[in-house]
């Protein structure tokens, strides 16, 4: 379909006709950003870059002394379950009345750091018996 041109040179004239585009061919597009080169080529530097960072994590586990090695499991336990327990809280902490909260923010706190020292750390150190090294 040719739209009547105005009065002036060719250039005002529009080619609306569906057969002749002049768009390129996206018929070889990737549909999304998942397929093209670019992610392919960075993704796959990322997760080497993680195992590579994964690999020396456990080079430098293995090279602890024993005693060590627990005091990191321990710390982790800690960490794991405090963090827990601040997140519960927060989920909760609006609901609660204020001389509940007053109390009840510490008291998470202590118990979480407990139930993570006495109750997690010791399970955690017999489930990685196997990774842990040798008490000579």
């Amino acid at each position: 379909m040719v739209f009547p041109k105005k009065q002036g040179n060719d250039d005002d004239v529009i080619d609306a006709t569906p057969g002749n585009s002049a768009s390129p061919d996206m018929s070889n597009r990737p549909r999304n950003i998942a397929e093209t080169k670019v992610w392919k080529e960075s993704t796959g530097t990322a997760k080497k870059a993680w195992s590579n960072y994964l690999g020396m994590l456990s080079d430098r586990f293995q090279m602890m002394p024993r005693f060590e090695q627990e005091q990191f499991i321990t710390r982790l336990s800690v960490i794991f379950t405090m963090g827990a327990t601040i997140i519960v809280m927060v989920m909760f902490y609006s609901f609660l009345p204020t001389a509940v909260r007053l109390l009840a923010l510490p008291g998470a706190l202590v118990a979480s750091y407990l139930a993570g020292l006495k109750i997690v750390t010791p399970i955690m150190i017999s489930r990685y018996e196997q990774y842990l090294n040798r008490e000579y």
